[in-house]
């Protein structure tokens, strides 16, 4: 069995969770380009939330890609890369 995989209860084999801290994801592989003020960006506007005029200000979609463990976020790597590929210009 690899060992990068897990067996799930009904014996097929599930990649497991590529969870992170928000410091750390800018050392992973890959992950050079982004930085750890960018991600927390990403994150404080994930949500919609109201102007000062009462409008609306729609979140940026970011939220899937976020855990949140009381104090502790947690970025799940897949979510973040769908994300971002969404984001690419047709």
């Amino acid at each position: 069995m690899n060992q990068e995989q897990t067996k799930a209860n009904n014996g097929s084999f599930i990649a497991p969770l590529r969870l992170f801290p928000v410091n750390q994801i800018p050392a992973q592989d890959g992950y050079q380009w982004l930085t750890e003020s960018t991600l927390r960006h990403w994150i404080f506007n994930s949500e919609e939330s109201i102007g000062s005029g009462g409008t609306v200000i729609p979140g940026n979609g970011f939220g899937p890609a976020i855990i949140r463990l009381g104090r502790k976020i947690l970025i799940d790597l897949d979510q973040l890369d769908t994300w971002v590929e969404a984001h690419r210009l047709s």
